[in-house]
């Protein structure tokens, strides 16, 4: 996989919209998108990619790379025994190594391969690396159906981290970006979570793939600490710490009044 490592366009990647801008971006084209992704779940319903292991996924950065480095996921284990997979940047070098391969991608240019935007250690992803380099021409045909509808700048495609996180089923992958380190973990997450997290994946499995019962795995997205969390009181994760409320700070909580007792009839 050297020759993907240098594919890698540190200069593109750096020019990816920030998390915020990429979501508004995505709403204004919200009705494209929904076609996009019908088009492409029947586009791979017939081939050996039908059960979910590629996704959607919303063009957006947290932090630039340097010159020479790369993002590079790996999969590891919380204090808490939860496992989850951690990416940060790597050296271009040190990523051929390690044997990374392509996680996540992107169709900048028309008539034009898809170019690697992020890698992994993952073996469950290098699996679906192997499968894919004799299947070439799904990503190409993938990159083909943003173009036709306009997505390229704001769509690109990952390979789903089921299973090195299938620990939990009917889950959610939820990633958690802090000092230049992004966490993704499973999560079981609620209705009312699921409308305050910001959505950045989707995944491309059919329903008449998903066991009754279960519905597809989606990935979710958190700034900490620069994005406000919805959490009461709002919660550091991975690490678990409560962190103080910005919007209400301890001196600014009013004391509780003190009950008045009712004077008791005689």
């Amino acid at each position: 996989m050297n020759a993907e490592v240098n594919r890698f366009d540190g200069d593109y990647y750096n020019r990816l919209p920030m998390l915020d801008d990429a979501t508004r971006r995505l709403i204004r084209v919200r009705r494209d998108f929904d076609r996009f992704t019908r088009d492409a779940t029947a586009l791979l319903a017939d081939t050996e990619f039908c059960n979910g292991e590629i996704g959607a996924l919303l063009l957006h950065r947290h932090w630039p790379v340097r010159a020479g480095q790369i993002m590079v996921e790996r999969p590891t284990t919380l204090k808490d025994g939860t496992t989850a997979l951690r990416t940060a940047s790597m050296s271009a070098t040190r990523a051929m190594k390690v044997a990374a391969t392509p996680s996540r991608w992107a169709a900048p240019e028309p008539d034009s391969w898809i170019v690697p935007l992020e890698f992994s250690t993952d073996p469950s992803v290098a699996r679906v690396n192997e499968r894919l380099s004799s299947s070439q021409t799904i990503l190409q045909s993938l990159g083909d159906l943003l173009r036709r509808y306009g997505l390229e700048k704001i769509v690109g495609f990952m390979i789903v981290p089921r299973q090195t996180l299938r620990q939990a089923s009917n889950c959610d992958y939820v990633e958690t970006n802090e000092q230049n380190v992004s966490i993704i973990t499973a999560e079981h997450l609620s209705a009312s979570d699921r409308q305050s997290h910001v959505r950045t994946g989707w995944s491309l499995a059919p329903k008449t793939k998903v066991r009754k019962g279960r519905r597809r795995p989606q990935g979710y997205c958190i700034h900490t600490p620069d994005y406000n969390c919805h959490h009461t009181p709002p919660v550091c994760k991975p690490h678990g710490c409560v962190k103080p409320d910005p919007r209400n700070p301890p001196d600014a909580r009013k004391p509780k009044r003190p009950s008045k007792k009712r004077p008791s009839k005689k």
